[in-house]
């Protein structure tokens, strides 16, 4: 199979899974119990003005005619008109993403520091007691739910200890400069993003170190270390390189569970990204912003999935064409 079609394959293909995904959320919000209209219908008005408010939302077309509807506004990356927030959705969607960007972006790099440097280092010590207990700490941080770690986080570094900021995105104080608005979002951004990235750390801590230590094990790494190469060398230039793809296959997984773990992590902190929005529009009945949301974070699993497979065929080109 020629590289033009290989990668052709795998664009058609992510288009269909996005296309399913589209359509299925579309489904079973219509089957979900709920009138997204409830939000603007009050006991007191009269069945002719609740009839003209369903018209204006489009809900009195049949179910197909809605789809289609709805499926040109995602095409044309309107996305449709919110009904909670009284603006496209498009708009609501671009406030929201740079937040989770910035959210996800930093959890995603902070998990591969923690994870690579503990992974490295428990690959490398054996059996050494304090291997062991990086271990057994990142296997506790891997196990425990996400909320909960959230709502301890914020009860000692908030609530007990003072050290950190409990909610929100920034101060609502004015700063003077940039540098000191900086400041402030990263110090707002301390908590969200470390409890999010903890058990992300262990998982990538735990796959380093297994990988690693089957490379190390390889005769090319005896080869290098009879040719008197330094431990050092090996292993950061010839080890790391190979013990690195399980863990780049990985990361296109991780993107559905950091979007999915972000909509937890940012309603606890009152983060104002894209899972805080999909969970008020939830509880709203707003259903072209949690199509638009869900759209959204569809397609980033695509994105994610499709960039992993580019990467690991860049490290390694035996795997380009299979």
């Amino acid at each position: 199979m020629s590289q033009a079609r290989y990668w052709g394959s795998r664009v058609a293909n992510s288009l269909m899974i996005l296309w399913g995904t589209m359509s299925l959320t579309f489904l079973l919000m219509h089957l979900a119990p709920g009138d997204p209209s409830s939000i603007y219908i009050r006991p007191e008005i009269d069945p002719e003005t609740v009839a003209l408010i369903r018209q204006q939302m489009g809900l009195d077309l049949p179910l197909w005619q809605q789809y289609f509807v709805w499926l040109k506004e995602m095409v044309s990356g309107h996305f449709g008109f919110s009904f909670s927030h009284n603006q496209p959705v498009a708009e609501v969607l671009l406030e929201a993403i740079p937040n989770t960007l910035l959210l996800t972006v930093s959890v995603f790099v902070l998990q591969l520091i923690i994870g690579m440097t503990f992974g490295l280092y428990s690959a490398l010590a054996g059996k050494r007691l304090f291997a062991k207990a990086i271990d057994l700490l990142l296997l506790f941080f891997y196990s425990i739910p996400g909320f909960w770690l959230a709502l301890m986080a914020i009860f000692v570094f908030s609530g007990l200890l003072g050290w950190l900021p409990s909610s929100h995105m920034a101060s609502f104080e004015n700063f003077d400069n940039s540098i000191d608005i900086l400041l402030d979002y990263a110090w707002h951004l301390v908590l969200p993003a470390s409890v999010l990235a903890l058990p992300f750390s262990a998982q990538t801590a735990r796959l380093i170190e297994s990988s690693l230590r089957t490379v190390l094990a390889s005769d090319y790494i005896r080869t290098a270390t009879a040719f008197g190469l330094s431990r050092r060398r090996i292993v950061l230039i010839y080890a790391m390189k190979n013990a690195l793809l399980p863990l780049i296959s990985l990361w296109g997984i991780y993107f559905p569970f950091l979007i999915g773990g972000s909509a937890i992590i940012e309603y606890i902190f009152s983060w104002p990204g894209m899972g805080q929005l999909l969970i008020n529009a939830v509880f709203a009945h707003d259903t072209p912003t949690i199509l638009g949301a869900t759209t959204i974070g569809a397609f980033a699993v695509v994105l994610g999935n499709m960039l992993a497979d580019i990467l690991a065929a860049f490290i390694d080109p035996r795997i380009r064409l299979t």
